[in-house]
């Protein structure tokens, strides 16, 4: 989850991962110096030649959405999704 929805469910009074979920997670920071990407608005066009070769050519596009929130079964019967999490948009 997000920074924002950790930082809401602390403010709703949530205590800190203990126990066994406590070292289960990781956060990895990484400085990025220098990147690169292949982007097209466009299917690619590739030479001519390439197309003599015997091998697959096109697009994988990709999509990240946030779906539906599904609970964990076991919640007490009245508690509902939270707003920050109902609202999340990505």
């Amino acid at each position: 989850m997000p920074d924002r929805a950790n930082r809401q469910r602390e403010m709703e009074g949530c205590a800190q991962a203990h126990g066994q979920g406590a070292g289960h997670h990781r956060v990895v920071a990484l400085e990025i110096e220098s990147a690169s990407a292949k982007v097209h608005a466009a299917a690619p066009k590739d030479n001519p030649e390439d197309y003599t070769l015997p091998v697959w050519a096109g697009v994988l596009p990709i999509a990240e959405q946030a779906l539906e929130p599904v609970d964990d079964g076991k919640l007490l019967e009245n508690v509902g999704v939270p707003d920050y999490i109902s609202a999340y948009k990505r």
